[in-house]
């Protein structure tokens, strides 16, 4: 290929990420949700409903350290996650060893593991019952058991959420 097919190549991918951001679209690679196209939405996070957030500082720092998140443009320059709702205001979260329960039942996916893919350790948050506040929320993978989700670092302050983002197209 010659320096300049590599050239055009590469602009057209750069011009077609801008549009695509701007056009309210976002592309999912992770094994956190589905592989695909997503459409940004401005209504309000609720159970169940996909969504991109910002982790804390803290835990931003410690995810792309480890590799689970991209650099990107929020705190700890890292990409936005995205997850799905687990638990909003007013549900009871209990952190278990065998995973997470949402109002007393046990929800798929989030048994905590003790290692990472590259078996490193894994501190899960602690083991009790926390019912969720007006101003946080608790995110899960239901696509991914391996996810880096509220099982290791508990509820995200609401203001953590972008967005909440809607299936356009999507590999099973």
């Amino acid at each position: 290929m010659t320096p300049r097919r590599m050239l055009a190549g590469a602009t057209s991918l750069f011009l077609a990420t801008v549009v695509t951001w701007f056009a309210g679209l976002r592309v999912n690679l992770s094994g956190s949700m589905p592989i695909g196209l997503y459409r940004v939405s401005s209504a309000p996070p609720m159970r169940g409903a996909m969504v991109l957030a910002c982790l804390p500082v803290d835990v931003a720092v410690f995810a792309k350290s480890r590799g689970y998140v991209p650099n990107g443009g929020c705190p700890g320059a890292t990409a936005p996650i995205g997850k799905v709702v687990l638990a909003m205001a007013g549900d009871s979260v209990e952190v278990t060893a065998e995973g997470l329960l949402v109002n007393g039942r046990l929800v798929r996916n989030t048994k905590p593991l003790a290692v990472d893919s590259a078996g490193r350790s894994l501190a899960r948050f602690p083991d009790g019952t926390y019912v969720v506040s007006h101003d946080e929320l608790w995110l899960y993978s239901p696509y991914s058991e391996r996810s880096f989700d509220s099982r290791y670092f508990g509820p995200l302050p609401l203001s953590c959420v972008l967005n909440r983002v809607l299936p356009v197209w999507t590999v099973d």
